[in-house]
């Protein structure tokens, strides 16, 4: 048994134990993404009027609006550019999710047979918004990379998601989010 598999069945081992935690990560396997959604935008409105965050990069409050305006492109570009490579990878590599090809697995959510496991999409999806918020603002960032990662681990415990699917979501949303602040830091507005 290879070691995506292993580390797949200890997480989703765990799934059926506690209604709380059961859930708990439920919600962060499923809805969470649009929670981080809802935050992103209360920290773009908090820093509008917090002048002080962005205080080695500008003086004055329209500048902080042009990086505010910066960050919401970055996010959004990167969410969707990195959700149609996610489809178009899902597409040309095909992996079924470990609730239909292994046994004994404890499956908390509905999903299709048919939905592709690799990559996450919610992974995906979460760390593009989260890597978009660290390359403005580190402290701001790293709290969105948590709560992505806690996206990313809830889809293995819920039993549709392999460790190596949360990973290829990591590193394509990374990729693209990256691109994406360095092709509009170019950008003046």
């Amino acid at each position: 048994m290879g070691l995506d598999i292993q580390i797949f069945y200890i997480l989703n081992n765990l799934a059926g134990k506690s209604d709380w935690l059961d859930f708990v990560l439920q919600f962060f396997a499923t809805d969470f993404f649009w929670v981080m959604w809802i935050l992103f935008f209360v920290m773009l409105i908090i820093t509008v009027h917090d002048k002080s965050r962005f205080a080695r990069f500008v003086k004055k409050a329209a500048e902080i609006r042009k990086i505010n305006l910066k960050l919401l492109l970055t996010a959004v570009i990167s969410s969707g550019a990195s959700f149609v490579i996610s489809q178009i990878i899902g597409k040309l590599f095909f992996r079924e999710r470990p609730f239909v090809v292994l046994e004994g697995v404890t499956k908390l959510i509905e999903k299709s047979a048919l939905d592709k496991s690799f990559p996450s999409d919610h992974t995906v999806l979460s760390f593009a918004l989260a890597f978009s918020v660290f390359y403005f603002d580190k402290r701001w960032g790293i709290l969105f990379i948590i709560l992505a990662s806690l996206v990313g681990l809830s889809r293995i415990f819920v039993g549709v998601h392999y460790l190596s699917d949360v990973i290829g979501g990591f590193i394509l949303a990374w990729a693209v989010s990256w691109l994406v602040f360095r092709l509009l830091s170019k950008i003046k507005l």
